[in-house]
């Protein structure tokens, strides 16, 4: 999706981002992580895309993670 343009990540709403990032897991947060830390040439609007993936992610996780100690 980064490919397809930051813009397009960044115009969704939030509850959309959740919705994407659902079905990650622990390792594709890891990958993403790694793979938005390698990228040396950014622009302001990749970081944003990248910066609003990797919460919605973040979000999921902790969702999952309060769920499974219940």
């Amino acid at each position: 999706m980064l490919n397809e343009g930051p813009d397009r990540i960044n115009e969704l709403p939030d509850e959309i981002l959740l919705e994407i990032t659902k079905g990650l897991s622990p390792g594709d947060l890891t990958a993403f992580s790694s793979t938005c830390y390698n990228l040396r040439r950014v622009t302001t609007e990749q970081r944003e895309a990248q910066r609003r993936l990797q919460s919605a992610i973040c979000r999921q996780l902790h969702s999952r993670l309060r769920a499974w100690q219940t």
